[in-house]
């Protein structure tokens, strides 16, 4: 697992860990897509979206689909 350095910005702390959480369900379920994209075969993708939430987007259009912080 790797390690992120936590500014103090929480949105950033947010984007770290949802990141992690991602990288470590991928390896533990063999490839699968986690968290699945809609109407896709490939994972989403935890991102910063323009109102500064922590969004998980689709990586191939960027479009947010579920937002993860603030909750």
């Amino acid at each position: 697992m790797d390690v992120y350095a936590m500014d103090g910005d929480p949105a950033s702390a947010a984007l770290a860990i949802a990141s992690a959480l991602a990288d470590e369900l991928s390896e533990l379920f063999w490839g699968e897509a986690i968290p699945p994209c809609p109407g896709h075969a490939h994972p989403m993708t935890p991102q910063v979206s323009g109102a500064g939430a922590v969004v998980w987007a689709c990586p191939v259009d960027g479009r947010p689909v579920d937002q993860i912080w603030p909750v």
